[in-house]
């Protein structure tokens, strides 16, 4: 728990105190702490001001006193011996006293009077120590660190002087310097009387935060290379073969996934088409004949073939071009309604209004859900930190391994492009009018698109220069980036997103010749003419014949019995002549026929895989959409996995020209090969494989608070982020992606990564910081003054080795009592803070306690005159 320090002060030259010690607090060198004037403990309540942060608020002491919740209350009372200033009364000391004595509950009270003199001041107080309380005066001398040379801090009528000097003073004995907990006389004693002891503090802040900072930053680093983790104590290695390493693992991961890339299918029956006959064909023959003979030919083949028309086909085609032309366009011709190449998402609203135009054609409207492919995207993660970081997590995307060792790629851009891979660098005018901006390295469909519309834009000859360029720049990039695992496993999706619309196209087309009722072609005609002008030839052939042997007979030229078969086989030759010729001359309309039978026999097969496709289509844009999402949070987290480092902060620099010569700080000085060293050292220790589990798990905890109150719904279960769809506003994986792409992934996993490194630093590991703070700016001094760590310190870090050596100056004893008094020091009392690279250290040193009548400040009372044996008066 905290500590609470008040500082009762008089007024006069001592209020500079609270002034350097507000200073001090505003750039985080002084913990909070309380003032409370004297004139003030006249009055009740008593009024006081509580200083934090730089900002003093107005309070009353019984407040505070009642409601801290401490361990520990210190009353330091300033009494100031120097030209010009008074001291409290006493009795206002032991008010204050008894006050946070009686209402804090039995919390420890450390008493403190700090003495506030100088060298050559003839200033005294009849009250220099007081019974009950630690006596402390401040020495009034100024050295950088114990047992160094010292001077005397003379006496003056400079109030900030006066008070920069003390207020530094009072941090030290009363344990108001931040970042170090207790203060030297919190565990001593009351010395017996009145008794005073001297005291002196030094103190050291080494803020090594831009260091830290820069060493955090290439630690964690992934922007240029993925650390190389080590299992079982052996260091992984970078895969040479990249192409093959990420293949291989979207092939897996597909392997494990096939049935969302296509769903069933219907299989058309074998031989739908018959055999026409010979009574078909003889019907047919007879039809054909006596059409001819009405010389209308034409109607009879319209006839045959409307006979062989497919209703519904003519339905789904009907309705499939003429409710939705631009979805017909989009999914046939292949372009948009302004004329460029169809996307992706072109197809999206195409399968939309597909299931619409079905609908009117008689196929019964279903709902749309979308398709629950969390397996997928969990396995699509897992199979990215697999070749991130080596770690097992789904069987069968294992991990790369070479020889004994296991592998990982070398950069994030091999995983999973990042935001800073996006091609940009299309002209305006060119994207206006190809209505792309840009594109990511993971969007196989959109680079395809976007390379189909700038071909487009190519033919103008005013841009055809540079569109070219643009092309030119757009291959450099891509073949820089494709060949990722996140690209080729969308190049996997995006290839079925185009098959099936492929076959839906054929689908349609084929629908649309069973259904259409088109004339035939003109040579076809043509034929049918000729045909039908032979037959007729023939039949006139075969009657004039007839006639002839119906006249020789008459005539008597012919006998009955051979005129008969004359007649017959006239007939005979005349019907073989003309179904001979007929089949023959019909040959492309039975292919026709047998055509258009097998159409319509499977016209209800393909409106249902029709159906079928457009449901896949729907299935895979969703799909799509969803790896779109689910790629741009992999490449934001890859790029930054352990969060953004803090920025660095140098507190106190601004200050440090003003400080006593015993408060010095520093800065650590940047030492490139020790910089390189330590991260190499510590890349290697802290990074094992499946070291991206952490921060994963971490991230997906977190997406419902990410998103805020619509996260609401996953609260109790965050993993159903999975299954959400990529694309609309209502979308939670949307909005978290977004919010994590902009701000970063949260640093708690950093964070406590970062406190194990700095324990090893402190542990283990330091002889890597030692190397690291090997030279020492020194903040506030002209120019860029270096010094070696030990200079900087001066052993203020090193209270043992201090000891109980060195004297103070014997300028505050009176002269006759400089060679008895108690100059040495009787006890070295420091604490220090080592967080990571930043080293906070006080060190206090204390005489023993002596009796007031010894020092300078001290006033010799009057005590009246003495009677001796003699009955002189003295």
């Amino acid at each position: 728990m905290a500590s609470l320090v008040v500082l009762l002060a008089p007024t006069g030259p001592v209020s500079v105190v609270r002034e350097v010690l507000t200073d001090l607090s505003a750039v985080g060198l002084v913990e909070p702490f309380v003032w409370v004037a004297a004139d003030a403990v006249e009055h009740s309540p008593i009024v006081a001001l509580s200083v934090s942060g730089g900002r003093s608020s107005g309070t009353t002491l019984q407040a505070i006193a009642m409601g801290a919740g401490v361990d520990r209350v210190r009353l330091v009372v300033l009494v100031p011996v120097v030209e010009g200033a008074t001291q409290i009364k006493s009795r206002l000391e032991q008010k204050v006293a008894e006050l946070l004595g009686n209402t804090m509950g039995g919390v420890p009270l450390t008493r403190i009077r700090a003495i506030i003199t100088r060298a050559g001041d003839t200033t005294t107080t009849p009250h220099l120590g007081r019974v009950g309380w630690h006596n402390v005066l401040l020495a009034p001398e100024q050295a950088s660190g114990p047992g160094l040379g010292h001077s005397l801090l003379q006496t003056t009528t400079d109030s900030f002087d006066i008070g920069t000097q003390a207020a530094t003073a009072v941090a030290g004995v009363a344990g108001l310097w931040a970042g170090v907990a207790g203060s030297p006389l919190d565990s001593e004693t009351v010395d017996p009387g009145e008794s005073v002891r001297l005291a002196r503090s030094f103190f050291r802040r080494l803020q090594s935060s831009a260091l830290e900072t820069q060493l955090r930053r290439r630690v964690t680093a992934t922007s240029e290379s993925l650390p190389l983790p080590v299992e079982g104590g052996s260091t992984s290695v970078y895969v040479d073969d990249n192409s093959l390493a990420t293949s291989t693992m979207a092939k897996a991961l597909w392997a494990r996934h096939q049935d969302v890339l296509r769903g069933p299918r219907d299989t058309p029956p074998r031989n739908a088409a018959t055999a026409i006959g010979f009574w078909g064909a003889l019907k047919m023959f007879f039809g054909f004949l006596w059409a001819s003979v009405k010389g209308a030919p034409g109607r009879w083949v319209d006839g045959v073939l409307t006979k062989v028309k497919s209703g519904v086909a003519e339905r789904v085609h009907a309705a499939v071009f003429g409710d939705s032309p631009s979805a017909y366009a989009v999914v046939v011709g292949g372009v948009t309604a302004n004329g460029l190449p169809a996307s992706w998402l072109d197809l999206a609203d195409a399968a939309d209004a597909l299931e619409d135009v079905l609908e009117d054609a008689g196929e019964a409207r279903e709902h749309h859900a979308v398709s629950d492919h969390s397996a997928l995207w969990k396995d699509f993660c897992a199979g990215a930190f697999t070749l991130a970081d080596g770690g097992d997590r789904v069987p069968g995307l294992s991990p790369v391994q070479i020889g004994t060792q296991r592998a990982v790629l070398r950069t994030v851009d091999l995983v999973v492009p990042t935001p800073s891979s996006r091609f940009t660098t299309l002209p305006g005018h060119i994207a206006a009018r190809i209505e792309v901006e840009g594109v990511d390295a993971f969007d196989v469909l959109a680079i395809n698109n976007l390379h189909q519309r700038l071909l487009h834009l190519q033919s103008e000859p005013a841009l055809g220069l540079e569109v070219g360029g643009a092309l030119e720049e757009l291959g450099v990039w891509n073949t820089a980036h494709r060949g990722s695992y996140a690209g080729r496993v969308g190049s996997v999706l995006g290839e079925a997103v185009v098959n099936t619309g492929a076959e839906i196209k054929e689908l349609i087309e084929r629908l649309r010749a069973a259904g259409a009722a088109e004339d035939l072609a003109s040579n076809t005609t043509s034929r049918q003419k000729r045909l039908s002008r032979t037959l007729r030839v023939l039949g006139v052939i075969a009657i004039v014949l007839g006639i002839a042997v119906g006249a020789a007979l008459g005539l008597g030229y012919l006998e009955a019995t051979l005129a008969i078969i004359l007649g017959v086989g006239m007939l005979v030759a005349w019907f073989v002549a003309s179904i001979v010729t007929f089949m023959r001359g019909q040959r492309d309309l039975f292919r026709l026929i047998t055509s258009r039978t097998e159409l319509i026999a499977n016209t209800e097969v393909m409106k249902r895989n029709l159906r079928q496709a457009v449901r896949d289509l729907r299935r895979l844009t969703d799909a799509y959409s969803q790896y779109l999402t689910w790629s741009r949070l992999l490449g934001a987290m890859l790029a930054a996995p352990l969060g953004r480092a803090p920025e660095a902060h140098e507190d106190g620099a601004r200050l440090s020209p003003g400080l006593p010569l015993s408060v010095r700080l520093g800065s650590a000085a940047v030492n490139d090969e020790a910089l390189a060293n330590a991260v190499v050292a510590l890349r290697r220790d802290i990074f094992r494989t499946g070291w991206l589990t952490e921060p994963w798990e971490a991230l997906i905890a977190s997406a419902p608070a990410t998103i805020g109150a619509e996260g609401y719904e996953l609260k109790d279960d965050p993993t159903r982020i999975f299954s959400q769809p990529g694309t609309g506003d209502t979308s939670l994986l949307v909005k978290w992606v977004s919010i994590v792409a902009e701000k970063g992934v949260d640093s708690k996993v950093a964070d406590r990564l970062w406190g194990s490194v700095q324990a090893q630093l402190d542990g283990d590991k330091k002889e890597l910081s030692d190397a690291l703070l090997g030279s020492i700016v020194e903040l506030g001094q002209p120019g860029t003054t270096r010094v070696p760590y030990d200079t900087f310190m001066a052993r203020v870090d090193s209270p043992d080795l201090v000891g109980a050596t060195g004297q103070f100056d014997g300028a505050v004893f009176t002269l006759e009592s400089r060679a008895a008094a108690p100059s040495g020091v009787d006890r070295s009392w420091g604490l220090q803070q080592r967080v990571g690279l930043s080293r906070i250290a006080v060190l206090t040193q204390l005489s023993q306690g002596a009796p007031p009548y010894i020092f300078v400040a001290n006033a010799v009372e009057d005590i009246g005159p003495t009677v001796v044996d003699n009955g002189l008066t003295f």
